[in-house]
C-alpha cells in the first residue's frame, strides 16, 4: 500500500482587522497620532486593546500592506524630489557626483568595472603625492603612487 503524500497547505486567509483597529493604524502611519495612545483615542479604543490588537497577525499584515503602498507612491514621488533638487543646487561636488551615478544607474547607465577600480564604484583614481626635495628652495618632484595590479 502506498502511503499517501501530504497535501500542501495554503496560507491560513487572516481576517480582516477591525474599523477601530485600522483606524488606529491609519492615524499612526499618516501622523494623525505621534503615539499609541493618542491613536488608541482617535480610534476609540483603550490603549491595552489597541496594543493587542496590533500585535495580532492581520494586523501586522496590514501594517506592512500600508506601509509598502504608501512608500511605493509617496516615497518615490519625493525621494525623485530630492534627487532633483540635490542634483541642481547641492554645493558639494561629492553629492551632485554621487546623485547622477545614482540616477544613470537607476535609469540603466553603469560604469564598468576593472579589478583596480572596483572598489571606487568604476571610477580609475590616480593617487600623486609631492615630496619636497632635501635641497631648501628648489622645486618639487612627484611621486606617482598609483595601485598597479600585482605580478602573477
Amino acid at each position: 500500500m502506498a502511503a499517501k503524500l501530504p497535501a500542501t497547505q495554503e496560507p491560513k486567509k487572516l481576517r480582516p482587522v477591525s474599523r477601530k483597529t485600522r483606524t488606529a493604524i491609519e492615524a499612526l502611519l499618516t501622523g494623525q497620532a505621534k503615539t499609541q495612545a493618542g491613536a488608541a483615542q482617535i480610534a476609540g479604543m483603550h490603549d491595552a486593546a489597541l496594543s493587542r490588537a496590533l500585535a495580532r497577525p492581520n494586523a501586522k499584515a496590514l501594517i506592512e500592506q500600508l506601509v509598502r503602498e504608501r512608500m511605493s507612491i509617496h516615497g518615490m514621488l519625493r525621494a525623485s524630489h530630492i534627487l532633483e533638487s540635490l542634483m541642481d543646487s547641492a554645493t558639494s561636488e561629492y553629492v551632485k557626483a554621487d546623485v547622477a551615478k545614482h540616477i544613470m544607474a537607476v535609469n540603466g547607465v553603469k560604469p564598468t568595472q576593472d579589478r583596480q577600480s572596483g572598489a571606487s564604484g568604476g571610477i580609475s583614481l590616480t593617487i600623486v603625492m609631492r615630496q619636497p626635495s632635501d635641497a631648501p628652495g628648489t622645486d618639487t618632484h612627484m611621486i606617482d603612487v598609483t595601485p598597479s595590479e600585482a605580478a602573477e
